[in-house]
């Protein structure tokens, strides 16, 4: 299949697509159709036993992979050369779909500020059984800058109002250190490397959330690891008797001082947890309603806010055509 936008390659060619994936498969066969119309280079990272069956027929602008069994750090940084061909990197869900004009707009931030290590817009999302129509999410498009002068201040700032921005861009350099460093702990609960990320981020430099349509999610009631798991896993006072919850947290409190001089980690989670207490109170009347109206209510709700694709622009309709045909 030929690009939809054949000047890709040539306007984005200091930016890449950084896909990780294992045993998701599946995902793969609607992903790479979809970056197979946008021109954008894309390096898939698999660490799947088996070797994707589609590999040897992607595109020209797709790169896969083969990792099977390695750690998250060290798949990642097994294409670190891949990597150094590119001034920025863009990371990429293998069931998101991240938007050829959202690159556009984040690279053309990082050039014009290069004290920001990271950078994302506002998601849209959408339902299967909506095809062909999308709306904004709302807990996911807090539009704002986290631009304090020190490390400390910024790790508080960001996580006293925390959001993702695993999945952003970045300049390619400070990815790679994330993921050097990375690779130097192995956390028993995978829940502490979104936070770890965050804190190594955060330290590095400033981080923006700005107000452009940056990728195409689907829209989950339950995500795949939910405030409430974070919080009830990842207290150390309520934990602490748990000698890996010690050993995950002792881990990343020592590196993270190694290497910036500041006990960030604890300033981060002190942070982190008064953003989901307030998160909590929000969500009480969710949790009453709970699981017996409401994925029933959001059908309906967002049925009515949903919108056609062609009013969010040309670059969606290879969205559409990946998940609906």
């Amino acid at each position: 299949m030929e690009s939809e936008l054949p000047h890709a390659q040539q306007s984005l060619s200091d930016c890449v697509v950084l896909v990780p994936t294992h045993n998701r498969h599946a995902n793969l066969d609607v992903s790479t159709q979809y970056f197979a119309q946008t021109g954008i280079p894309v390096l898939y990272v698999d660490s799947t036993r088996e070797k994707y069956k589609n590999a040897e027929n992607l595109c020209p602008n797709i790169k896969y992979f083969h990792r099977p069994g390695l750690e998250f750090a060290q798949k990642m940084l097994s294409i670190s050369n891949e990597m150094d061909a590119f001034d920025y990197v863009v990371q990429c869900a293998d069931d998101d779909f991240v938007l050829f004009s959202g690159v556009e707009k984040a690279r053309s931030f990082l050039r014009k500020n290069p004290s920001f290590v990271s950078v994302r817009g506002r998601s849209l999302c959408f339902i299967k059984e909506l095809p062909g129509r999308f709306f904004d999410t709302f807990n996911n498009n807090v539009v704002r800058k986290v631009e304090a002068s020190t490390s400390r201040e910024r790790v508080q700032s960001y996580f006293c109002d925390y959001a993702d921005i695993f999945y952003a861009m970045y300049p390619s350099q400070k990815l790679k250190k994330f993921y050097s460093l990375m690779a130097e702990v192995e956390f028993s609960n995978y829940q502490w490397y979104e936070l770890f990320f965050g804190t190594v981020m955060a330290a590095e430099g400033k981080m923006a959330f700005l107000d452009f349509l940056w990728n195409v999610r689907e829209f989950l009631w339950k995500p795949s690891w939910s405030y409430g798991e974070k919080l009830k896993r990842v207290i150390p006072w309520e934990n602490m008797e748990d000698p890996l919850i010690q050993q995950d947290f002792s881990r990343a409190k020592e590196l993270i001082f190694r290497e910036y001089g500041e006990d960030l980690f604890s300033n981060m989670l002190d942070s982190f947890l008064r953003c989901n207490a307030r998160y909590h109170q929000r969500s009480l009347v969710k949790k009453i309603l709970g699981k017996k109206f409401l994925p029933y209510a959001k059908l309906l709700k967002y049925g009515m806010l949903s919108k056609k694709h062609s009013v969010f622009g040309v670059d969606v309709l290879p969205v559409v055509r990946a998940l609906w045909g």
